[in-house]
């Protein structure tokens, strides 16, 4: 392709369509970072709060997950991490990313603990070079 059609497919580019397309065809990439922050007992807002009532059962999950160091990190049947799911809107230059799970407890787990369907620094971190080394291909 010689420059002058290089120039004119870089004009026609919308890049919030594209990303837009992107999350739409990769929504594994962000639940997986989702995931993997509330299995840190992480959220948007760093540690998951409030904690645990029961000093007990704060023992028993840092046996089962110690990688949350006794923090809540939703994870229990698995039936809340297993039904996350992914909402996007685009509407003119505007897209919205949401998340939510399918599971019965969603309504209660997000009322109780803010923040969680929101990406902290670490995840961000994490999920910056693997956008930038596949978002290029909707660009063009």
């Amino acid at each position: 392709m010689n420059l002058r059609k290089w120039n004119e497919k870089i004009k026609q580019v919308n890049p919030v369509k594209a990303f837009y397309d992107y999350v739409n065809d990769n929504p594994t990439i962000f639940i997986d970072v989702l995931k993997d922050q509330m299995n840190r007992g992480e959220s948007g807002e760093g540690f998951i709060t409030p904690g645990y009532a029961s000093t007990t059962y704060q023992n028993e999950k840092r046996g089962r997950n110690p990688n949350a160091g006794g923090r809540p990190d939703l994870y229990d049947t698995g039936a809340f991490y297993a039904g996350f799911k992914q909402q996007t809107s685009f509407r003119n230059t505007e897209m919205d990313i949401r998340f939510y799970s399918t599971d019965e407890k969603n309504t209660a787990l997000t009322k109780k603990y803010s923040f969680i369907w929101t990406f902290n620094a670490e995840s961000i971190s994490k999920l910056k070079p693997i956008i930038l080394r596949d978002f290029k291909n909707y660009l063009l």
